[in-house]
């Protein structure tokens, strides 16, 4: 917990927070399939996700507990497109993201339900 406080207040200090990218789903996806160094990640609980999700999505809930250690494990080399159900939580969980070090990130504005109100791919359960 220590760890975490003297990182948070290391990137206040030294400006390393990042302003988090908000793209409309067609920018998204374009942006999505472009890059081979991305890891597409949804951040709903496994209930929504269970209801609809994009193909090819890692699930890290971030209301579960345990959502800042698994995203630690994360590769910090990698662009990570995150989404939600509407873009707030996925927003949340970016500024999460750009706080510990991981600073590639970009949020689905409007998050799966302005994805499917664009038409593109979802897998349903």
């Amino acid at each position: 917990m220590v760890k975490h406080f003297v990182r948070f207040l290391r990137d206040i200090l030294f400006g390393q927070r990042r302003k988090v990218e908000n793209l409309d789903p067609l920018h998204f996806f374009r942006q999505l399939s472009e890059n081979d160094q991305t890891v597409l990640l949804d951040v709903r609980s496994p209930v929504e996700v269970a209801q609809s999700k994009i193909e090819g999505a890692l699930n890290i809930d971030i209301l579960n507990a345990n959502f800042h250690s698994k995203i630690e494990k994360l590769d910090r080399s990698k662009n990570y497109f995150v989404y939600c159900k509407s873009g707030r939580r996925s927003k949340q969980a970016c500024k999460l993201m750009n706080r510990i070090g991981i600073s590639n990130t970009v949020n689905l504005k409007g998050g799966i339900l302005a994805w499917e109100a664009a038409n593109l791919p979802v897998m349903l359960s």
